[in-house]
């Protein structure tokens, strides 16, 4: 096979393909060299040179959703007692109570339900009106809630003017975070985990998309192999045709179908490879591209593939947590504290592979290396 390099390559997928994550690459750098930045002005400016209060935002600025308020705690506040439990907590005897009481020094006095007198605790309470106290066998709760809101800045970083104040701003923001080195490692692998799921989103897109262009340019291949025993009833024909109106529908709804059945099962990435090695005879395996990690030589495996794809899968249904299992089959993996890491060795070694299969796929293609 030819060797070309990625800006020769014509496959629409592909050119589509490498402008994403090309986009991702200045993404992750622009943002890379703002927390080098940012540490250095951590590091420079002390917790000590930092005004701790920020600035106040009115209600009208504030925008937050139901699970951003958080109960913090919650205490009762008034409620109709007995003259025994009154007794006990203002330390008074029974009969000072009920005296006090029969007096109208104590408030009002009610009948409950079961027709027992009960009066008003707290004390405070007495002097309230009406409109403050609990309904008879209710109880009046305080209680405090934190909300985390978000509010726009009004700091305009183009307004120089501002630069102190922006820095100030930026500065109580990011210590309030946590110690500079820590925040800057913490910040990093954030970054990379996001970067990471979306490089592999655009790695299956990527795949779709490529099935999708193979269907477009060779029809005939849906009813090759094993598919060409498969049925289709009158009510999908005309469904997937709409009405029997437009070929190129029914073409493009057929390639979706072919795409969802390699998907089942979780397979996705796995089964849209195994199709177009099988369906379209790939002379090159797609698994079988090389990349060079710090000066070594590497060809990436059907193993490695399923080792992101796990990975990719423990970020985004379980919140990076791994049993032990996982770690027992995936050791490559970083794992902290029973949380996946995608750290710079780990994020780096993905995206040769994703991107060196990516680029096998279309210099195949390009080079029509395969059979249609």
């Amino acid at each position: 096979m030819s060797s070309k390099s990625s800006a020769e390559i014509q496959f629409a997928p592909y050119r589509a393909y490498r402008d994403l994550v090309t986009q991702l690459d200045e993404l992750s750098s622009l943002t890379e060299y703002s927390y080098g930045l940012a540490q250095q002005l951590l590091f420079k400016g002390g917790p000590e040179k930092v005004d701790v209060e920020g600035p106040t935002k009115s209600e009208q600025e504030l925008s937050y959703g139901m699970g951003d308020q958080d109960v913090k705690s919650v205490e009762m506040m008034c409620e109709w007692v007995p003259p025994e439990v009154y007794a006990e907590r203002e330390e008074l005897s029974v009969d000072d109570v009920t005296i006090r009481a029969s007096q109208g020094h104590l408030g009002p006095v009610r009948q409950n339900a079961e027709g027992k007198s009960v009066v008003l605790w707290p004390p405070k309470y007495h002097q309230m009106g009406e409109s403050e106290w609990p309904e008879l066998g209710k109880k009046k709760f305080l209680v405090t809630v934190a909300i985390t809101a978000k509010a726009s800045s009004d700091l305009n970083p183009a307004d120089l003017a501002k630069f102190e104040e922006i820095q100030q701003e930026f500065l109580r923001l990011a210590h309030a975070l946590g110690e500079p080195g820590k925040v800057g490692e913490r910040a990093k692998e954030l970054l990379n985990r996001s970067v990471f799921v979306l490089e592999w989103i655009a790695f299956e897109v990527f795949l779709r998309s490529t099935v999708q262009e193979l269907v477009r340019r060779h029809p005939h291949m849906l009813a090759a192999g094993k598919r060409g025993k498969e049925n289709i009833t009158m009510n999908d024909l005309i469904q997937l045709s709409a009405g029997l109106t437009d070929i190129a529908t029914l073409r493009d709804n057929l390639a979706i179908k072919a795409i969802e059945s390699q998907e089942y099962a979780g397979e996705s990435v796995h089964g849209l490879l195994n199709f177009l090695k099988s369906q379209f005879k790939f002379r090159t395996d797609p698994y079988s591209a090389w990349y060079v990690l710090r000066g070594n030589r590497k060809t990436t495996c059907y193993n490695e593939l399923l080792e992101l794809k796990a990975t990719r899968n423990a970020l985004v249904h379980d919140g990076g947590r791994v049993s032990a299992a996982f770690q027992a089959a995936y050791p490559a993996v970083p794992i902290r504290d029973g949380l996946v890491v995608i750290n710079n060795e780990f994020y780096l070694r993905a995206s040769l592979a994703l991107r060196s299969i990516a680029y096998l796929v279309s210099e195949t293609i390009d080079a029509n290396e395969y059979t249609a």
